[in-house]
């Protein structure tokens, strides 16, 4: 079973790692994942992140 927090799976990334991206100045789903060194496999957590993205346009 996957850890609650973890929003993608194939890369094993924490939801907290993407708000850091966020934080960080990453305006994308893909610069997100570029700031980790990796792109997204399965597209399964896209919509998460983009989530996550969305929150932090509203929280800057």
């Amino acid at each position: 079973m996957s850890n609650q927090r973890t929003m993608c799976t194939c890369h094993n990334i924490a939801r907290e790692r993407f708000q850091s991206a966020c934080e960080q100045g990453a305006q994308s789903v893909k610069s997100c994942f570029k700031q980790m060194g990796c792109m997204p496999k399965c597209s399964d957590c896209i919509p998460m992140v983009r989530a996550v993205l969305a929150q932090a346009k509203k929280t800057s």
